[in-house]
């Protein structure tokens, strides 16, 4: 049974939630105030005339892409994924956009508000009290040793002792575990 932006409209009254429909992409918008995502907007969108729900938080770190080192981020959003019910990370290759998901197939019951109101009420706090503090953190680690790394990467202009380019010869290689930074020398 198919599920309608009505439907969803209502279930969001019943919140006394504040949201804009764009009919003619079959989803709603709304927002919350949060502590660690700037602009928490959730997209609340059917697919498959109704058959298919989808909540999302789009842009939740604006362009990822920015962010080095991207590996590291996309680790942690891996091992979020692995403790929790529900929330999946998704990633636009194209534009570096980086959403949270949660995603309900609806084929052969209507939506209840029930369903709807645990699929909002947890999308919410795992964003922003459990996922974004992690993110920040391994972004914050990533700035502070950003500098220190950029000292012992080799320089491909200052010339080393025997007439060869490059710069030294040992480089720092960082890895993100459980929000905490391990700095490991390596030899190239």
């Amino acid at each position: 049974m198919a599920t309608t932006i009505r439907q969803i409209a209502k279930f969001l009254d019943n919140r006394r939630w504040k949201y804009m429909v764009d009919e003619d992409n079959f989803r709603v918008l709304t927002s919350v105030e949060a502590a660690y995502v700037e602009q928490f907007v959730i997209v609340i969108q059917l697919h498959e005339d109704g058959r298919f729900l989808q909540f999302y938080v789009p842009r939740l770190f604006g362009d990822a892409q920015e962010h080095q080192p991207q590996e590291s981020i996309f680790h942690k959003l891996l091992a979020l994924s692995w403790n929790t019910k529900l929330l999946q990370w998704e990633s636009d290759l194209m534009n570096g956009e980086v959403r949270a998901a949660i995603k309900c197939p609806l084929e052969d019951a209507p939506l209840t508000e029930k369903q709807f109101n645990y699929c909002l009420s947890r999308l919410i706090p795992m964003v922003d009290q459990v996922a974004m503090p992690r993110i920040k953190a391994v972004m914050a680690a990533a700035e502070s040793i950003r500098p220190l790394a950029q000292i012992f990467h080799p320089s491909p202009t200052l010339p080393l002792p025997g007439g060869t380019k490059g710069g030294c010869k040992k480089f720092i290689d960082v890895e993100f575990f459980n929000s905490s930074t391990l700095i490991t020398e390596s030899v190239f």
